[in-house]
């Protein structure tokens, strides 16, 4: 999930596919074959890049001869690289992209071939169904089958915003001894996961378990709606608020103000919000990696090792959250943000919040959104004294790839060794469960860590970006840049459809 995915991703290249696009069938070889007369351009799964002049290619190895981009240096390369260690492939005619070690496995799809042009590039990426981009889902067996219960690490576009999230697993039921979760790559994009595990927390039956901004589970005995809100909020029932992403020039921002019942005498409580990420309009990022043209991989270099680029992605992931702000009796004070973390699956997070002083039997509460990134389904709030739940690691037995066999070294630890995944693969584990007390239930979540590079549709070049920008000769990455530092200038690119 994954707003700020698409933000980050309109200038790397990588993000939006809206799921739009005419489609047809093509050997993926023959493509590649097609390319033999041009310069090629590969990033590598250690994201640094080649420039090939010449090159040729078997089933599993391409060799070629030209440059190789190294700790920011280029040096001279001439050799072989394992098609199974290559993201993506760029010819002046053709992109080719994607893990390239499953070409002639598999069939893939282009994007709007027959509106393509020469020396635009054509991207493709293999089709797999349904709208919009995601990251990792997560199942769990319910004793009859799996059911998708979240999404991780939705902003880890790339190995420089590799991070770690979790997802709740209501569905989760033990069975025999064992508790059974699958992670699944479902969509255009490359996965490399660096761990996962199963927390289980013990509760009294029926008592609600949600997980913080910073994935600590809370029980939640007394949950109040709030005294005033807009209806759509009130009561969870999949009837959303959403933040409309068409704006009037400037009108960017939506704020939600509500009212929350004050109970008890505690000085603190949860804030619990039931959302799901929206889809930003694709065109202004389909506008924004057509202008980077050829030169997508070289930024999406630079999201890889330049810290200042990645610093300003994740600008854009705390721009995508939703900011929470408690009144105080005099001034409004910030409490915490809850980050964007799917747009397929609904989600719920909390955000503990004070008790100003000064407020009697009410406190006022507001929620701040980038317009058109949230959809949310109710907001609740529990004031009970309680504490975070004490969180029981359970131990992996044993994680089988779906197409390589044993997983278990790759995601056990979180190290150096990553478990990969392409579309249409997957990772079966199963935990040794733990048994509750008498009167009390198990209540589980799954924490992954690890990143992802999306399958580049084909896009036209933009003519939508201030024109001043775009016809001045300006270096386009550092258009592009120029255009993230200033978020009111992107802004309105970003809303421009």
């Amino acid at each position: 999930m994954r707003i700020l995915s698409r933000i980050s991703l309109t200038t790397c290249s990588a993000l939006v596919l809206s799921g739009c696009f005419s489609t047809k069938e093509i050997r993926t070889y023959g493509e590649l074959s097609g390319a033999l007369r041009h310069p090629i351009r590969i990033m590598a799964a250690d994201t640094t890049i080649y420039d090939l002049k010449r090159f040729s290619f078997s089933d599993s190895l391409l060799e070629g001869e030209g440059e190789h981009l190294i700790a920011g240096r280029w040096v001279p390369f001439s050799g072989r690289l394992p098609m199974s260690r290559i993201v993506y492939i760029q010819s002046r005619s053709l992109s080719i992209v994607g893990s390239i070690g499953v070409l002639g496995l598999m069939g893939l799809t282009a994007a709007g071939i027959e509106n393509s042009t020469p020396g635009r590039g054509l991207s493709v990426f293999r089709q797999m169904g349904g709208i919009g981009l995601s990251c990792p889902f997560v199942y769990a067996w319910d004793g009859l089958r799996y059911v998708r219960q979240g999404e991780v690490f939705g902003t880890a576009l790339g190995k420089g915003l590799e991070t770690s999230t979790a997802c709740m697993l209501p569905d989760a039921a033990a069975a025999d001894g064992f508790l059974r979760v699958r992670i699944a790559d479902e969509r255009p994009e490359t996965h490399y996961i660096n761990s996962a595990r199963v927390c289980a927390y013990e509760t009294p039956r029926g008592t609600p378990v949600y997980l913080d901004t910073h994935d600590r589970a809370w029980p939640l005995p007394a949950l109040s709606p709030p005294l005033r809100a807009p209806r759509e909020i009130v009561h969870k029932d999949n009837i959303r608020w959403k933040s409309e992403p068409v704006r009037r020039t400037g009108m960017y921002r939506d704020t939600l103000e509500i009212l929350l019942p004050r109970t008890g005498i505690t000085g603190e409580g949860s804030l619990v919000v039931h959302a799901v990420n929206a889809r930003l309009p694709d065109g202004a990022f389909a506008k924004l990696f057509g202008y980077l043209g050829d030169e997508s991989l070289p930024y999406l270099y630079r999201m890889e090792h330049d810290s200042g680029t990645i610093a300003l992605l994740k600008e854009w992931i705390d721009e995508c959250a939703l900011h929470v702000d408690v009144w105080d009796g005099a001034s409004w004070k910030g409490s915490g943000a809850i980050p964007p973390e799917a747009n397929e699956v609904p989600f719920t997070r909390i955000v503990r919040i004070p008790a100003p002083e000064r407020s009697s039997d009410s406190v006022r509460v507001r929620l701040r959104v980038l317009a058109g990134t949230w959809e949310i389904d109710a907001v609740e709030v529990d004031w009970s004294p309680v504490l975070r739940l004490v969180e029981h690691v359970l131990p992996l037995l044993s994680a089988v790839h779906s197409e390589r066999g044993s997983a278990d070294r790759s995601v056990r630890f979180q190290d150096s060794d990553y478990a990969m995944l392409l579309p249409g693969e997957y990772i079966d584990m199963t935990f040794a469960a733990r048994e509750p007390r008498e009167g009390y239930a198990m209540t589980y979540a799954c924490n992954a860590s690890g990143y992802f590079y999306e399958w580049l549709p084909e896009q036209p070049v933009t003519g939508d970006l201030p024109e001043i920008l775009a016809s001045s000769g300006i270096d386009r990455i550092h258009v592009v840049e120029y255009l993230l530092r200033n978020h009111e200038a992107f802004l309105p690119v970003l809303f421009a459809r």
